[in-house]
């Protein structure tokens, strides 16, 4: 049917490390490649799971993602369940987990999402993040993380606005998925 394929980097389980899930993915990609599937139709997925769980594994996703797109010579896609991030957490915080999240993924080089399409703002950020074209004052915030990702540079580094309720948030909540804060529940209040 001529379909793109979504591959799933584990075998028995999830591993907890970058390095194991491009194990896999390369064993995936040999088994494709065998069965005569085109490179550019395969999407590779780290397999995201919740801050609430395991905090390290966030980060762990990120690395995936820029492994994945560094490691193959014919290049292949990336996609996460975005969502799955923040499983677990109120849902009051969910949705800016997933926006920041999505800045993460975004900088390391994700190509496609499966994500909340009622959430306006999150599609709205991923565009402004194709264009890099910031609308609202928080942009140059999600864009700068976006940016950090890509550039191997740090959250801390990060200047932002500190009067900004908005910004405080955003920042907490990147400091939280890059593991430079530890994940509770009211992180966002601390």
């Amino acid at each position: 049917y001529n379909a793109n394929l979504i591959l799933l980097t584990l075998k028995g389980g999830i591993p907890k490390t970058a390095d194991g899930r491009l194990e896999i993915a390369f064993e995936l990609y040999e088994k494709c490649i065998e069965k005569g599937l085109s490179p550019k139709k395969l999407y590779f997925d780290p397999l995201v799971l919740p801050l609430s769980v395991d905090q390290s594994q966030a980060i762990e996703a990120v690395n995936t993602i820029r492994m994945l797109k560094e490691s193959f010579e014919i290049p292949v896609n990336t996609i996460v369940g975005l969502s799955n991030i923040s499983n677990g957490s109120p849902k009051d915080i969910r949705p800016l987990i997933n926006r920041v999240f999505a800045c993460f993924a975004y900088g390391a080089g994700l190509d496609a999402a499966i994500l909340d399409a009622k959430d306006e703002e999150l599609k709205r950020i991923i565009q402004m993040l194709e264009n890099k074209s910031a609308q609202r004052e928080e942009d140059l915030l999600y864009i700068n993380i976006a940016d950090a990702v890509k550039n191997f540079g740090e959250i801390s580094d990060i200047n932002y606005n500190k009067d900004s309720d908005i910004e405080n948030k955003i920042i907490k909540t990147a400091s939280v998925i890059s593991g430079n804060k530890i994940y509770s529940h009211s992180f966002t209040q601390i």
